[in-house]
């Protein structure tokens, strides 16, 4: 401290000397006196001393600069970020070239960013004048490149963070916020080899072996992020951080097995953590055993009724087990509470999962009774989802004609478009005929009419329709995915292909359009690595999803891997007991396996669905003897 304020001390002495006769410092000399007093004031931790001797020198010099600055700085360190924020802006006003004055007000304005609105551009534009004057400080660079991360204009942090790290070669944290940067922006190649290079330098460093591993998960690189969280030092390995993120990245990778096994020790060790309960309960879902997961669950529900995330699984664990009821009532708890919580729309979408529920279960009278309620809700969109409910709920109890009656008169093009569908289903073709021309008259209705024509099953139709709104609007994902479908299903497969890859290009992570692709191949014995590839990320996704893990199983059927194969189409036939190309795909698979007694029990459950496409397993269970 003596050497830091050796000047001071002179200057004090000087002026000290010049007013030796007087009781007080000289008028002409009064703001410098105590512009250095309050330095050395605040140097002896009198804060309040040196803030009082400050407000003195700002008094007597309202136009010094550096009386401001110093002001500004002795307020920050006092924690009165408002009032240094009004000196460190006088003092720019006065010095907008000063090196010090930009630097003192860039750091509180950073101080301010995440609670006050425009304080982060006030910093960026202090620090890059900065720049301007001193083009090598490093913590105006760090600093820039921070704010410009935290407000997620990652491209804008890139070129500052990566000056400070030639400036400062090595230096771990500069690194890692230049990796994010990166990977934020789409340079995951240069992200990964650096944080690579950072795990290397570093291999005790828990946080760069989590940062990279984060990297690898969100590049869909699971299998890879487990086998460098199962590689962290010893000590580490057993931390509880590191075994949550591994079972989950297994999950996440498909690995079920040992992701459920890391999951359990855990539990084990650590009863209180909800984490790997959670975890289990998605585990078993995604294996289909549904029975051991309400068991994770349940607990969990009772503990958080309103999570969300918690309380759909739940209720999926029950529907899965023949319990609807039961998760009727769950949804029904958590939108109450909701309610009374004043969380309005968590509670609207509890009550929407639960009329889906009774929709699935074909339960009509109690969907009606969701549907009255939604048609006295606020939301326009809540009432046009009670109509369609309504509808649904009359026609599913056979009283088609009062359905229709419920739809009459209304202009909404998806009412209409329920409406035309169901005199279609009931034979009346002028009808219906003319409410779809009338609507394809309206704004987005043609695509309205195209999807009444799919669901149909007549995809011929609606290809012109989508076709004619292609040219118009090119944009639309699930325009593209109903137009991709709809030249599959009419036999155009190099259109639907194409139009799948250029679809998936634009949207990487749209799992529907990945297992139709991947399907669409598998189903033909072409591309299966690429195919294999597709289904394996949609599986990721969505793991619980039965078509999609049927695709994948199928996929390894067809390459080959018998073993993969019977393992997955046993997963999906728990997931969709009852659907006969899964419980077909199995009984090949358990064929080519050498389980025949099997093969013929999974065979006998297929023709038992009664699906007409189930037509050609009872060839294949005649071929092994069991046709009885």
């Amino acid at each position: 401290m003596r050497q830091r304020w050796q000047a001071p001390l002179l200057v004090l002495a000087v002026l000290l000397g010049s007013g030796a006769a007087a009781e007080e410092p000289p008028g002409g000399v009064s703001g410098a006196y105590d512009f250095v007093l309050a330095e050395l004031l605040a140097a002896e931790g009198e804060v309040d001393a040196a803030l009082e001797a400050f407000q003195r020198a700002r008094a007597a010099a309202p136009d010094d600069p550096f009386i401001r600055v110093g002001f500004a700085e002795l307020l920050f360190r006092a924690g009165r970020l408002e009032s240094a924020a009004e000196e460190a802006a006088a003092a720019h006003r006065l010095a907008p070239r000063e090196a010090h004055v930009l630097r003192v007000q860039a750091r509180i304005e950073m101080t301010r960013a995440d609670r006050v609105a425009g304080a982060a551009e006030v910093a960026v534009d202090a620090f890059e004048r900065l720049l301007e004057l001193e083009p090598g400080d490093v913590e105006a660079l760090v600093s820039v490149g921070q704010i410009h991360l935290a407000a997620g204009r990652s491209a804008r942090a890139v070129g500052p963070l990566g000056e400070a790290a030639r400036l400062r070669p090595g230096q771990p944290m500069i690194e890692t916020l230049l990796a994010r940067a990166l990977a934020a922006t789409g340079r995951n190649a240069d992200a990964e080899k650096l944080q690579r290079e950072l795990v290397a330098a570093q291999p005790e460093n828990l946080g760069r072996r989590l940062e990279l591993a984060d990297l690898l998960a969100e590049l869909g690189r699971h299998a890879e992020a487990a086998a460098l969280l199962a590689a962290a030092p010893q000590h580490q390995a057993g931390s509880l951080e590191v075994r949550r993120r591994l079972a989950h990245t297994l999950y996440l990778a498909g690995d079920l097995d040992a992701a459920r096994r890391i999951a359990e020790a855990t539990t084990a060790e650590h009863r209180d953590f909800g984490g790997a309960r959670l975890l289990l309960g998605l585990i078993e879902l995604a294996a289909g055993n549904f029975e051991p997961a309400r068991g994770w669950l349940e607990p969990l529900a009772r503990q958080a009724p309103l999570n969300e995330q918690i309380g759909d699984l739940y209720a999926r664990a029950l529907e899965r087990l023949g319990r609807v009821d039961e998760a009727a009532e769950v949804l029904l708890r958590r939108a109450a509470a909701l309610e009374t919580a004043g969380r309005a729309d968590e509670a609207a979408r509890a009550r929407l999962e639960r009329g889906r529920l009774f929709l699935r279960v074909e339960r009509f009278e109690e969907l009606e009774e969701v549907a009255a309620a939604l048609l006295q809700a606020e939301a326009a969109e809540l009432r046009e989802q009670g109509a369609v409910w309504l509808a649904d709920s009359l026609a599913g109890r056979g009283r088609a004609a009062e359905a229709i009656e419920a739809l009459a008169g209304s202009s909404s093009p998806a009412l209409v478009a329920r409406r035309a569908e169901l005199l279609l289903a009931e034979g009346r073709e002028a009808d219906a005929e003319a409410q779809l021309a009338d609507l394809a008259g309206q704004p987005g209705g043609e695509l309205r009419v195209a999807e009444v024509h799919q669901r149909r099953g007549d995809y011929a139709r609606s290809i012109p329709l989508l076709e004619s709104l292609d040219r118009r609007d090119g944009e639309s994902l699930e325009l593209h995915f109903r137009l991709a479908s709809a030249y599959e299903r009419t036999g155009r497969i190099e259109e639907a292909v194409a139009l799948f890859r250029s679809l998936l290009a634009r949207a990487p992570g749209f799992a529907p359009a990945m297992n139709y692709l991947g399907y669409l191949w598998i189903d033909r014995s072409e591309n299966l690595d690429e195919a294999l590839a597709l289904v394996r990320e949609a599986v990721r996704i969505d793991p619980d999803n039965g078509a999609y893990v049927d695709s994948l199983g199928w996929g390894y059927f067809k390459s080959g891997r018998t073993a993969e194969a019977v393992a997955y189409l046993e997963r999906a036939a728990r997931l969709l007991p009852e659907d006969a190309t899964v419980l077909e795909h199995l009984g090949d698979a358990l064929v080519a396996a050498g389980e025949v007694e099997r093969a013929r029990e999974v065979y006998r459950r297929a023709l038992a669905t009664g699906d007409a496409e189930a037509a050609g397993v009872a060839a294949k269970l005649e071929r092994l003897g069991g046709n009885s």
